[in-house]
């Protein structure tokens, strides 16, 4: 192999090295269905109806509601938002999953979606800091959702363990 041609995957990847993958995947996809059953709407969800399933809204969120943070990471704003983010996550969480180990691949994914939610909401009520200046209705809080912070933070932390040597049990080289 030379430094121009890519790297070859010699083996096909086993479920059982990326479980927890598919068991987020099964996840989403099961809220989702859950929602639409409960009337939903499968390709716009209402603001209220975002709230009412968890979504994340600053307002909420930071005056006793924490758990938002969390809950935000399993709602998604309709069927193509959930589709791209759950087709990123089968792609960066199978790769990740069993590079890290499971129990790294768990915390980094948590990690990096709480993370991302409260960058997402802090930027949200900076903005609103400004609402108190001049009302300008695009500047209200914004309704987030979706694991794309999650899934995102997988993918950086790819792209930061592809710059070094090959850990000590890589399977791809």
């Amino acid at each position: 192999m030379t430094e121009t041609t890519p790297p070859q995957i010699t083996q096909k990847l086993q479920l059982q090295t990326w479980w927890f993958t598919a068991l987020l995947i099964a996840i989403n996809v099961g809220l989702f269905g859950w929602q639409i059953l409960s009337g939903v709407n499968i390709t716009d969800p209402s603001p209220v109806d975002a709230i009412a399933w968890g979504a994340d809204f600053p307002p909420l969120t930071f005056s006793g509601q924490p758990e938002r943070l969390f809950s935000s990471m399993f709602f998604h704003f309709g069927l193509i938002h959930l589709m791209l983010n759950m087709w990123a996550l089968y792609i960066f969480g199978s790769i990740a999953e069993p590079l890290f180990g499971r129990g790294y691949y768990i915390g980094l994914y948590f990690l990096a979606g709480l993370m991302g939610n409260v960058l997402s909401s802090y930027l949200s009520i900076r903005d609103g800091y400004e609402l108190l200046q001049h009302f300008d209705p695009k500047l209200l809080p914004h309704i987030s959702a979706g694991a794309s912070g999650a899934v995102m933070g997988l993918g950086a932390a790819l792209t930061a363990a592809s710059l070094f040597p090959p850990l000590p049990q890589q399977r791809f080289c």
